[in-house]
């Protein structure tokens, strides 16, 4: 068929992905703020 299944084996992945998106968000509000910009929360 057409469907497919996962599933994660290691917990892990979840923190890493909150450390680069939180890296990710504060780059992006640093250089808005360098623009004189607000970043939405």
């Amino acid at each position: 068929g057409t469907s497919s299944y996962y599933r994660i084996t290691d917990e892990s992945i979840f923190e890493l992905c909150d450390l680069v998106c939180g890296s990710i968000h504060d780059r992006l509000a640093a250089e808005l703020e360098e623009l004189g910009a607000t970043p939405r929360s």
